[in-house]
């Protein structure tokens, strides 16, 4: 997931307009809106990715746990 401003979106967002374009000033607040939004992003897609694979994981041993249980191969 990317964020959802680029970063002339955010210059512009944060310096009011198109009156201060441009002012250099500006330039740090918006660098450190679209740093902190793509870490927050990339925090979230790392946590996706190691939910969907614990959840593949159970799956599949759950999967395989009932196969053997059909199978008669353990017994409870």
């Amino acid at each position: 997931m990317m964020a959802p401003f680029s970063l002339r979106t955010l210059y512009v967002l944060s310096c009011g307009g198109s009156q201060c374009r441009q002012d250099p000033k500006y330039w740090s607040s918006a660098i450190e809106i679209n740093a902190a939004m793509t870490y927050r992003a990339r925090r979230d897609r790392i946590w996706s990715i190691l939910l969907a694979s614990m959840m593949n994981l159970i799956w599949r041993s759950l999967i395989s746990i009932f196969s053997m249980v059909l199978n008669r191969r353990i017994t409870f």
